[in-house]
């Protein structure tokens, strides 16, 4: 069942476990207070590479991808971080992150390797209307810590 809370800033509804901060206002988001949550969770590495220095990959658990996106439209009350396309794109990506981090978590992974990331922002026809997204995927594995050699040691 969705955690539906209401935004302090802009009043709409929305899914906490599936944004971080509100997607219309950004409230949340904005002030820094769930930017943490977004970064990282519970540890998981999360990476462009194929590997990890000091680790190995023990078992590919899967493919991972997600998505996210936020709207704007111009000359609304909500001003702030949506005017933004600095920010609108930070967001899209770091909640993406987030997103696809709880999805390998859930399937019992450590780490994301081969992490790429896809933003775009498109406009509507009076250009009073943008909507900016993102999209991430990688490969979801289990890892193990490599053992250092006396050598190594030195």
């Amino acid at each position: 069942m969705p955690r539906m809370v209401k935004c302090s800033s802009c009043g709409r509804p929305y899914n906490a476990d599936a944004t971080v901060g509100c997607p219309l206002c950004g409230e949340g988001w904005q002030d820094g207070s769930l930017r943490e949550e977004s970064v990282s969770p519970s540890g998981l590495h999360i990476v462009t590479t194929e590997s990890i220095p000091g680790f190995r990959v023990d078992r590919m658990v899967g493919g991972v991808f997600a998505t996210a996106s936020t709207n704007w439209q111009a000359g609304s009350t909500k001003k702030g971080i949506w005017n933004n396309q600095e920010s609108r794109m930070e967001w899209a990506v770091q909640t993406a992150l987030a997103r696809m981090g709880k999805k390998a978590e859930s399937m019992g992974a450590d780490a994301i390797v081969g992490t790429t990331v896809a933003v775009n922002e498109s406009e509507g026809s009076n250009l009073s209307f943008r909507s900016t997204g993102a999209v991430v995927m990688g490969t979801a594995v289990t890892l193990k810590v490599l053992e250092q050699t006396s050598e190594q040691a030195l």
